[in-house]
């Protein structure tokens, strides 16, 4: 994840932060998700020209997914070598558990 300052995305993280603390059991990712997709009937895109853009958090805040060759999963990157078949440099890997 990367996060932009601003007003919006600081009410979002803080959002964010509460939920976890609030319930030993929520997983990070299941409520950031929930947060981020606030909203979405239908789901609102940026522009027509950035499929990787659109509105979340209610319609209050930007998001976008990061290029997969570029921001790889442990898979993505040792496996199936993606950032190779794309010529991409790969700037991060997160390595996960499967």
């Amino acid at each position: 994840m990367f996060f932009r300052y601003s007003p919006h995305t600081l009410t979002f993280v803080n959002r964010w932060l509460d939920v976890i603390n609030a319930d030993d059991k929520v997983w990070d990712q299941n409520a950031f998700n929930e947060l981020a997709r606030a909203g979405w009937d239908p789901i609102t895109k940026l522009h027509p020209e950035e499929p990787r853009l659109y509105m979340g958090f209610n319609g209050s805040l930007a998001l976008g997914t990061l290029p997969v060759a570029s921001f790889s999963g442990g898979h993505t990157f040792f496996i199936q070598r993606l950032y190779e078949v794309k010529r991409v440099q790969p700037l991060m890997v997160h390595c996960t558990f499967q």
